[in-house]
């Protein structure tokens, strides 16, 4: 499908705009049965961009789910266009989208699992979890079953062993599935900790170290962009209560939700010192915290 036929996505209305929900559930469908039709990555890193915008402008609004679940398979659209990786890897690949080598290695690995869950008819109530949740889902409902090699099990002189490579498989998942990191695993079927973490990457098998090990690197940049643009779309609501009377409520439902807005308060607080701070100047504001 070209550029030019296929379906914008709707600009972030007013914030003083009233949203219903049936209207974003419709857009999710309209977006889904498009969706299998465009297989041009411009596009879709196009819609991608345009729904997370929207989604954390309806996050305010308590509507952000179907959209959040048009992300997400937007995301799995553009994992089956880019296909499965070859030997060598995507770069090597020739004719390789120049599109899909902008994007990066770990998100090219994760919308190729999504890929997965579109493929296999994913219910749309699914889509609407958190990514990771997602991720995990696929993984179970959808696993990859790995090649196999007609190798024959051959037991050398010194006593090692040579199973072929599903062989192996099965033993590492048997054993992860008990909680077993990569060097414990190697113990108890003879082979090194590293070969047991390649084997398993291969066979899409999540080790105990991935979740016990080293903390992934934090993309600071993206959590505070993100924390802002969320608390300014939140803000932005409030416009609609101008002039409207504030639901009654006991007194200690009203009390826990000041306590949460302070809360909020001092947290932004701190960020603003700390941006003062380390750019060395002072940030104005229309509005300043007081």
């Amino acid at each position: 499908m070209s550029k030019t036929a296929v379906m914008k996505l709707p600009t972030i209305p007013a914030p003083e705009a009233l949203v219903a929900l049936a209207d974003i559930e419709a857009l999710e469908s309209s977006i889904t049965k498009q969706l299998v039709t465009v297989d041009d990555l411009d596009v879709l890193q196009l819609w991608r961009a345009q729904a997370a915008a929207l989604a954390t402008y309806l996050h305010g609004k308590q509507l952000h789910l179907p959209m959040l679940a048009v992300q997400r398979k937007i995301e799995a659209r553009i994992g089956q266009v880019l296909g499965e990786p070859r030997n060598g890897g995507d770069k090597r690949r020739p004719h390789f989208p120049h599109v899909g080598s902008e994007i990066s290695k770990n998100d090219r690995l994760r919308f190729r699992i999504l890929a997965r869950g579109l493929a296999g008819g994913l219910p749309d109530e699914e889509w609407r979890l958190g990514r990771d949740a997602l991720l995990k889902l696929i993984h179970a409902r959808f696993p990859v079953t790995p090649k196999t090699r007609n190798v024959p099990t051959v037991v050398k002189s010194d006593g090692r062993t040579y199973k072929p490579e599903a062989m192996r498989a099965e033993e590492i998942k048997r054993h992860a599935a008990e909680g077993m990191r990569a060097a414990q695993i190697g113990e108890a079927i003879g082979m090194s900790a590293e070969r047991v973490r390649h084997l398993a990457k291969r066979a899409d098998i999540v080790l105990a170290d991935k979740a016990i090990g080293r903390p992934r690197r934090l993309d600071a940049m993206r959590i505070l962009t993100e924390t802002i643009n969320g608390v300014d779309a939140y803000v932005s609501g409030l416009t609609m209560l101008d002039g409207v009377p504030l639901p009654e409520m006991p007194a200690r439902d009203a009390t826990e939700l000041m306590q949460s807005i302070m809360r909020s308060i001092n947290g932004l607080k701190k960020l603003r010192t700390r941006m003062e701070d380390s750019y060395a100047r002072p940030i104005s504001t229309a509005t300043p915290i007081r």
